[in-house]
C-alpha cells in the first residue's frame, strides 16, 4: 500500500488521478473517505456531481448532509437542497449560534415518517452509487488497505543421485485444481502438480522412511 500514489488509476492512503481510490482521492473520477474531482463519491466528497454520505457540489446526493447548487439529503446545508429531516445549520451545531442545530420538533410525525422511508431509499442509492465500490476499494487484494502478498508453496521431493537419496524442498507451480498439466497427469492434491511417480523414487521414499 503506498502513501502517495500519482497516475491514471492511483491506490494509495492519499492518490491522485484520473480514476483515484485511497482514503484522500483527488481525480476526475475520485473514489475515497475523503474524494475530491468532477465525480466524487464516498464518504466526505466535494465535486461537480457528488454522492456520498456528507456531499458538497454543484449536483450532489447526501445520505446525512447535502449543501450545493442543488441536491438532495438527509439534511439540508446552503444551496437548494431539498432536505429530508430540514436544514441542518452547522453554526449552531458546534455552538458559534444560539438555536436548535435541527429543529426536528417542528416537524410532524407523518413528515418523519415519510422522510424515513426516503432516507431508506437514499442510502440504498448511495450503496448502489458509491458504497460498494469504496467497500471493494479499501477490501480488495491490492487495494486501498490490502498488505497481503501471495506466497508459493513448498513440497518436499525425493531426488535420486546415482547411489544416494536426498531430500530436497521444490516449488510447485500453481494450477486450477482438478486440471491436469500437459502430460495428462492429475495431481493427488487438489490444485497442485506433482512430479511424475517412477519405481526408483517410491522405494527410495520408502526406504528413507524406514531408515
Amino acid at each position: 500500500m503506498k502513501l502517495l500514489a500519482f497516475g491514471t488509476e492511483p491506490v494509495g492512503v492519499v492518490a491522485i488521478g484520473a480514476n483515484a481510490s485511497g482514503i484522500v482521492a483527488i481525480g476526475q473520477l475520485a473514489t475515497g473517505v475523503v474524494a475530491v474531482g468532477q465525480l466524487a463519491r464516498g464518504g466526505v466528497v466535494i465535486g461537480q456531481l457528488g454522492v456520498g454520505l456528507v456531499c458538497a457540489g454543484q449536483l450532489g446526493l447526501g445520505v446525512i448532509w447535502s449543501a450545493g447548487m442543488l441536491g438532495v439529503g438527509g439534511t439540508s446545508g446552503p444551496g437548494f437542497i431539498a432536505g429530508l429531516f430540514g436544514r441542518l445549520y452547522l453554526l449552531r451545531l458546534f455552538g458559534r449560534q444560539e438555536g436548535p442545530a435541527l429543529p426536528w420538533r417542528e416537524l410532524g410525525r407523518r413528515r418523519v415518517a415519510v422522510a424515513a422511508v426516503l432516507l431508506v431509499a437514499l442510502a440504498a442509492l448511495w450503496w448502489l452509487a458509491a458504497g460498494q465500490w469504496l467497500v471493494d476499494a479499501l477490501t480488495r487484494t491490492g487495494g486501498i488497505s490490502s498488505t497481503r502478498r501471495r506466497h508459493s508453496r513448498a513440497c518436499p521431493c525425493v531426488e535420486v543421485h546415482r547411489g544416494r537419496t536426498t531430500i530436497s524442498t521444490r516449488r510447485l507451480n500453481r494450477r486450477p485444481a482438478g486440471l491436469s498439466d500437459p502430460s495428462g497427469r492429475r495431481s493427488s492434491v487438489s490444485g497442485w502438480v506433482l512430479p511424475r511417480p517412477t519405481a526408483v523414487t517410491s522405494v527410495a521414499f520408502s526406504a528413507w522412511l524406514v531408515r
